[in-house]
């Protein structure tokens, strides 16, 4: 991960970071780390409200995906009420999840906007945005592709 890290500091790219029981050690490594520009997001978030504060503080987005809409994760259920706004990117993973459906997005904003009390489309909206901020993608209004990376 350290050397992920170094190869970076050339290039600033945004990092999209998948971390499986090991926040603690990503946290203490990104938080050590000499990238001057950390950014990025946290895929598929399933953790509690304290490490979206500690992943937040570094700048990086916390993506939640099919978790959300399945039986159990009342952690993360907590957690996406903690994530500010602009920090907020939902995901259907698909097809790695056992929600495989792009199309569980939708399902993913509604559950979002019941935990918080936003409209689901506000929801689906800000995500966009905030991954087009982070990573520098300029979409317009029924593109499918992106600007440039």
């Amino acid at each position: 991960f350290e050397a992920q890290l170094e190869l970076n500091h050339n290039w600033q790219k945004p990092l999209i970071l998948h971390v499986v029981k090991a926040h603690s050690e990503a946290l203490s490594v990104l938080s050590n780390s000499s990238l001057p520009n950390k950014r990025g997001l946290v895929h598929s978030f399933s953790s509690n409200a304290a490490l979206v504060s500690k992943y937040v503080e570094l700048g990086f987005l916390i993506s939640v995906g099919p978790g959300l809409i399945k039986k159990g994760f009342e952690t993360l259920r907590k957690a996406v009420v903690s994530i500010p706004p602009n920090h907020l990117v939902i995901e259907s993973d698909a097809p790695g999840q056992s929600v495989p459906e792009p199309a569980h997005l939708i399902e993913i904003a509604q559950a979002v906007g019941r935990l918080r009390g936003e409209d689901p489309g506000l929801v689906l909206d800000r995500s966009r945005k905030n991954i087009e901020r982070v990573f520098d993608l300029y979409l317009t209004e029924g593109e499918s592709h992106v600007g440039h990376v």
